[in-house]
């Protein structure tokens, strides 16, 4: 009798050893994937403007993608490209979020980045799962970095933004005059006219006589008849 017991008792310690097995292997895998920080990075040289994020101890079987949020609201997403990148371990990881330029190593959603929309965070999804997420830095240094501001994001180039405050039909010249406001550019400034869903006309900023930079306040103006620059 006692050594039906033992054998008993063995085998219900067998069965919780394999029980236990599969909930240990799943603890393992959902530490999968670190993110070491995400920066704003220009290189002139190349024409490229992102923001570059830094991953480590990556394991993926078949997706990776890099999501960017401005607090709750998702900017825009890149997915690694398993063309170029094939599924597995990774010790080390760089990943690009595209400011109005591309890579070849990841395939990112279009967007059009706003002034008023500053990212605040990326976060790391592996195989249709979020495992972290990180701060948007403007720069980064060993040990630390400075969180992104409006200021800095404005300042980005890619970046666009600006409000139109008003627009009221001006009698005496014939124009729609348009203020606007908080104003950043770095090729051009465009006001178009709509009745309904129809452009009927457009007025272009004179980038002779303004430069790219960035304006707290702004005034333009719609010619009705004739064709005038702002």
């Amino acid at each position: 009798m006692k050594t039906r017991k033992k054998w008993f008792a063995a085998l219900i310690a067998m069965m919780m050893v394999v029980m236990l097995i599969p909930t240990t292997a799943w603890a393992v895998s959902s530490e999968n994937g670190k993110l070491v920080n995400a920066f704003l990075k220009s290189d002139p040289s190349f024409n490229t403007n992102s923001i570059s994020v830094n991953m480590e101890s990556v394991t993926f079987e078949e997706s990776l993608e890099l999501q960017l949020y401005s607090n709750e609201t998702l900017l825009t997403k890149v997915s690694l490209n398993t063309k170029m990148v094939t599924p597995g371990t990774y010790e080390e990881l760089t990943g690009f979020i595209g400011v109005k330029s591309s890579d070849e190593y990841w395939i990112q959603d279009a967007w059009n980045p706003q002034d008023a929309l500053v990212p605040t965070e990326v976060r790391l999804c592996i195989d249709g799962k979020v495992v972290d997420s990180v701060d948007v830095f403007t720069t980064f240094e060993e040990g630390g970095g400075v969180k992104i501001t409006d200021k800095d994001w404005i300042s980005f180039p890619g970046t666009a933004g600006g409000n139109i405050v008003h627009s009221y039909l001006n009698e005496s010249n014939g124009r729609i005059t348009v203020d606007m406001k908080d104003i950043y550019f770095e090729d051009s400034v465009v006001l178009k006219l709509y009745s309904g869903d129809k452009e009927l006309t457009e007025s272009s900023l004179d980038t002779t006589q303004f430069k790219s930079a960035e304006y707290g306040e702004l005034t333009g103006s719609i010619c009705i008849s004739g064709t005038s620059s702002s």
